[in-house]
């Protein structure tokens, strides 16, 4: 819940509890479509294994911030919980607590449960550094065996064919490291020719 001091900032990350059992007066609800139609970024999951009954996270990431009014507007629509929005202060650690996957006590949600909306990626969102430094080796290492001297011409690839590495080098620290291997590469090339 926020306080009134946070009430005035803006958010760029937040998160909400629906109940299912609250629609049952609405009719028919569909919380995925609402938030669609929201116009945001985010995640959502219905955690209906957990020991309290169920309920759904919804994770909003949007890429501007909102003001605490319009975060509202958007968690009442989707019925939220006695009407609370809790800011996120760790989006990573938020994202894969939707599953528990650092929750060793709790019930783990297969993370293929997630419903992602609003062009959010879940996968990429909840990799380890560990797992992004790996990508970042896989894609230099296509680099080196395939000649590739040109930037462009990897981001041109990329985005038609590998979604995944695309997300990967519009990252600023990893494509910087991935541009500037195919920099010096070329210059290496050139340099014993």
């Amino acid at each position: 819940m926020l306080k009134n001091s946070e009430k005035n900032q803006r958010m760029r990350n937040f998160a909400f509890l629906v109940y299912p059992e609250s629609w049952n007066e609405y009719g028919r609800f569909d919380l995925v479509d609402m938030l669609r139609k929201s116009g945001v970024t985010g995640y959502c999951i219905l955690h209906d294994k957990d020991v309290k009954k169920p309920h759904y996270h919804v994770l909003i990431t949007n890429p501007n911030p909102l003001d605490y009014n319009s975060c509202m507007e958007i968690a009442l629509k989707c019925l939220c919980a006695n009407g609370v929005i809790q800011r996120v202060s760790s989006l990573k650690s938020y994202a894969r607590y939707l599953c528990h996957l650092d929750d060793p006590g709790k019930y783990k949600y297969d993370i293929r449960e997630v419903v992602s909306f609003g062009g959010a990626d879940y996968n990429v969102l909840i990799e380890t550094e560990t797992e992004q430094i790996n990508r970042v080796a896989e894609v230099i290492k296509y680099c080196k065996n395939n000649c590739i001297y040109s930037y462009s011409w990897l981001v041109d690839y990329c985005m038609e064919q590998r979604k995944d590495w695309f997300k990967l080098i519009c990252n600023a620290s990893y494509g910087r490291v991935i541009k500037e291997y195919i920099k010096s590469n070329y210059w290496e090339e050139c340099r014993r020719r």
